[in-house]
Protein backbone atom coordinates (compact mmCIF):
# COMPACT_ATOMS: atom_id res chain seq x y z
CA UNK A 1 0.00 0.00 0.00
CA UNK A 2 1.38 3.59 -0.71
CA UNK A 3 2.00 5.81 2.43
CA UNK A 4 2.65 9.38 1.68
CA UNK A 5 5.96 10.43 2.77
CA UNK A 6 5.69 13.50 5.69
CA UNK A 7 7.83 16.31 3.97
CA UNK A 8 11.48 16.87 5.69
CA UNK A 9 11.01 19.36 7.64
CA UNK A 10 14.11 22.30 7.26
CA UNK A 11 15.68 24.15 9.99
CA UNK A 12 13.85 27.11 8.86
CA UNK A 13 10.09 25.22 8.89
CA UNK A 14 11.30 24.55 12.92
CA UNK A 15 12.21 28.05 13.05
CA UNK A 16 8.86 29.57 11.51
CA UNK A 17 6.83 27.58 13.66
CA UNK A 18 8.32 28.10 16.64
CA UNK A 19 8.01 31.79 15.90
CA UNK A 20 4.25 31.86 15.20
CA UNK A 21 3.55 30.01 18.43
CA UNK A 22 5.32 32.98 20.41
CA UNK A 23 3.80 35.41 18.26
CA UNK A 24 0.16 34.14 18.76
CA UNK A 25 0.85 34.14 22.58
CA UNK A 26 1.26 37.44 22.61
CA UNK A 27 -1.40 38.16 20.28
CA UNK A 28 -4.03 35.98 22.58
CA UNK A 29 -3.15 37.80 25.61
CA UNK A 30 -3.39 41.52 24.14
CA UNK A 31 -6.73 40.46 22.61
CA UNK A 32 -8.01 39.04 25.66
CA UNK A 33 -6.82 42.20 27.75
CA UNK A 34 -8.63 44.69 24.41
CA UNK A 35 -11.98 42.39 25.54
CA UNK A 36 -11.30 42.59 29.14
CA UNK A 37 -10.90 46.20 29.34
CA UNK A 38 -13.87 46.45 26.87
CA UNK A 39 -16.65 44.54 29.00
CA UNK A 40 -15.13 44.67 32.46
CA UNK A 41 -14.75 40.60 33.00
CA UNK A 42 -11.06 40.08 34.11
CA UNK A 43 -11.74 36.79 35.37
CA UNK A 44 -10.15 34.62 32.77
CA UNK A 45 -6.94 36.74 33.08
CA UNK A 46 -7.13 36.78 36.49
CA UNK A 47 -7.39 32.91 36.51
CA UNK A 48 -4.14 33.24 34.99
CA UNK A 49 -2.84 35.77 37.21
CA UNK A 50 -3.69 33.16 39.81
CA UNK A 51 -1.59 29.98 38.08
CA UNK A 52 1.37 31.66 36.74
CA UNK A 53 3.42 29.59 34.37
CA UNK A 54 6.28 31.12 35.79
CA UNK A 55 7.92 31.69 39.68
CA UNK A 56 9.30 35.16 40.72
CA UNK A 57 12.15 33.91 40.56
CA UNK A 58 11.74 32.84 37.11
CA UNK A 59 10.49 36.30 36.35
CA UNK A 60 13.16 37.85 37.96
CA UNK A 61 15.67 36.31 35.78
CA UNK A 62 13.98 36.78 32.59
CA UNK A 63 14.13 40.64 33.77
CA UNK A 64 17.63 40.70 33.88
CA UNK A 65 17.93 38.51 30.90
CA UNK A 66 15.52 40.59 29.14
CA UNK A 67 15.33 44.51 30.31
CA UNK A 68 14.55 45.54 27.48
CA UNK A 69 10.98 43.66 27.58
CA UNK A 70 10.58 45.11 31.11
CA UNK A 71 11.50 48.94 29.79
CA UNK A 72 7.97 48.54 27.72
CA UNK A 73 5.87 47.57 30.54
CA UNK A 74 7.16 50.68 32.45
CA UNK A 75 5.78 52.85 29.68
CA UNK A 76 2.71 51.06 29.86
CA UNK A 77 2.15 51.49 33.19
CA UNK A 78 3.09 55.24 33.14
CA UNK A 79 0.78 56.14 30.28
CA UNK A 80 -1.93 54.46 31.85
CA UNK A 81 -1.44 56.49 35.33
CA UNK A 82 -1.34 59.21 33.07
CA UNK A 83 -4.62 58.47 32.01
CA UNK A 84 -5.59 58.31 35.17
CA UNK A 85 -4.29 61.69 36.56
CA UNK A 86 -6.01 63.04 33.40
CA UNK A 87 -9.35 61.96 34.45
CA UNK A 88 -8.82 63.15 38.15
CA UNK A 89 -8.05 66.64 36.99
CA UNK A 90 -11.80 66.20 35.57
CA UNK A 91 -13.75 65.47 38.07
CA UNK A 92 -11.25 67.82 40.60
CA UNK A 93 -12.15 70.34 37.71
CA UNK A 94 -16.21 69.45 38.55
CA UNK A 95 -15.84 69.61 41.89
CA UNK A 96 -14.38 73.03 42.06
CA UNK A 97 -16.95 74.34 39.06
CA UNK A 98 -19.42 73.41 40.84
CA UNK A 99 -21.14 71.22 38.37
CA UNK A 100 -24.43 69.87 38.44
CA UNK A 101 -25.85 66.73 38.19
CA UNK A 102 -26.56 65.92 34.43
CA UNK A 103 -23.31 67.63 33.36
CA UNK A 104 -21.10 65.88 36.01
CA UNK A 105 -22.49 62.30 34.65
CA UNK A 106 -21.50 63.10 30.93
CA UNK A 107 -18.13 64.69 31.74
CA UNK A 108 -17.71 61.50 34.08
CA UNK A 109 -18.69 59.02 31.54
CA UNK A 110 -17.36 60.38 28.76
CA UNK A 111 -14.05 60.68 30.21
CA UNK A 112 -14.35 57.15 31.30
CA UNK A 113 -14.56 55.86 28.03
CA UNK A 114 -11.61 57.92 26.59
CA UNK A 115 -9.76 56.28 29.74
CA UNK A 116 -10.62 52.93 28.46
CA UNK A 117 -9.78 53.68 24.85
CA UNK A 118 -6.83 55.19 25.68
CA UNK A 119 -5.33 52.11 28.14
CA UNK A 120 -6.48 49.62 24.85
CA UNK A 121 -4.76 51.79 22.22
CA UNK A 122 -1.54 52.00 24.31
CA UNK A 123 -1.32 47.89 25.00
CA UNK A 124 -1.99 47.75 21.27
CA UNK A 125 1.29 49.80 20.49
CA UNK A 126 2.94 48.28 23.08
CA UNK A 127 2.19 44.81 22.08
CA UNK A 128 3.33 45.44 18.78
CA UNK A 129 6.56 47.70 19.85
CA UNK A 130 7.47 44.06 21.50
CA UNK A 131 6.77 42.03 18.96
CA UNK A 132 9.59 43.74 16.81
CA UNK A 133 11.68 43.73 20.05
CA UNK A 134 11.61 39.92 19.90
CA UNK A 135 12.19 39.51 16.55
CA UNK A 136 15.18 41.04 16.85
CA UNK A 137 16.53 38.53 19.19
CA UNK A 138 18.12 35.17 18.43
CA UNK A 139 15.72 32.24 17.87
CA UNK A 140 17.24 30.67 21.37
CA UNK A 141 15.58 33.68 23.10
CA UNK A 142 12.57 34.59 21.81
CA UNK A 143 10.18 32.17 23.25
CA UNK A 144 11.55 33.12 26.86
CA UNK A 145 11.49 36.55 26.03
CA UNK A 146 7.65 36.13 25.30
CA UNK A 147 6.90 34.26 28.08
CA UNK A 148 7.85 37.13 30.39
CA UNK A 149 6.38 39.67 28.66
CA UNK A 150 3.68 37.20 28.84
CA UNK A 151 3.63 37.34 32.36
CA UNK A 152 3.75 40.67 33.16
CA UNK A 153 1.61 41.77 31.00
CA UNK A 154 -1.24 39.23 33.00
CA UNK A 155 -0.31 41.01 35.81
CA UNK A 156 -0.44 43.94 34.71
CA UNK A 157 -4.03 43.30 33.49
CA UNK A 158 -5.07 42.45 36.79
CA UNK A 159 -4.01 45.78 37.88
CA UNK A 160 -5.81 47.47 35.71
CA UNK A 161 -8.64 45.70 36.21
CA UNK A 162 -8.76 46.90 40.35
CA UNK A 163 -7.93 50.38 38.61
CA UNK A 164 -11.35 50.16 36.43
CA UNK A 165 -13.20 49.18 39.48
CA UNK A 166 -12.83 52.26 41.04
CA UNK A 167 -13.53 54.12 37.87
CA UNK A 168 -16.87 52.50 37.58
CA UNK A 169 -17.63 53.04 41.26
CA UNK A 170 -16.82 56.85 40.29
CA UNK A 171 -19.36 56.99 37.71
CA UNK A 172 -21.88 55.20 40.16
CA UNK A 173 -21.20 57.69 42.85
CA UNK A 174 -21.38 60.41 40.19
CA UNK A 175 -25.04 58.75 39.15
CA UNK A 176 -26.18 58.50 43.15
CA UNK A 177 -25.25 62.38 43.61
CA UNK A 178 -25.19 62.20 47.60
CA UNK A 179 -24.30 64.81 49.76
CA UNK A 180 -20.68 63.68 49.98
CA UNK A 181 -20.02 62.86 46.03
CA UNK A 182 -16.96 64.54 45.64
CA UNK A 183 -15.27 63.17 48.76
CA UNK A 184 -16.63 59.95 47.88
CA UNK A 185 -14.66 60.12 44.56
CA UNK A 186 -11.45 61.69 46.20
CA UNK A 187 -11.53 58.46 48.20
CA UNK A 188 -11.47 56.04 45.16
CA UNK A 189 -8.67 58.23 43.41
CA UNK A 190 -6.72 57.53 46.60
CA UNK A 191 -6.98 54.12 46.28
CA UNK A 192 -6.67 54.15 42.50
CA UNK A 193 -2.81 55.69 43.38
CA UNK A 194 -2.13 53.22 46.13
CA UNK A 195 -2.99 50.46 42.95
CA UNK A 196 -0.65 52.45 41.43
CA UNK A 197 1.90 52.23 44.00
CA UNK A 198 1.45 48.26 44.24
CA UNK A 199 1.89 47.68 40.48
CA UNK A 200 5.16 49.52 40.46
CA UNK A 201 6.34 48.12 43.64
CA UNK A 202 5.98 44.57 42.11
CA UNK A 203 7.61 45.83 38.86
CA UNK A 204 10.59 46.56 40.61
CA UNK A 205 11.11 43.99 42.89
CA UNK A 206 11.54 41.64 39.52
CA UNK A 207 15.02 43.75 39.54
CA UNK A 208 16.08 43.00 43.23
Amino acid sequence: MYKRKSPKLTHADTMGSLQAAWRSQILTTSADYKRAVQTGDFSGLTKKADNPKLTIDELKSLANDFPEVKVVMEDAGNHCQGVCDEYQSVTDDLESGGADKPTAIERVKAQGEKMKAECIANFDASTERVLALIEGLPDDNQQKAADFWDAISIKFAVFVSEVLTQVETIFETVIEWLSQVWEQVKQCWSLVKEIWTKFWAWLQDLQA
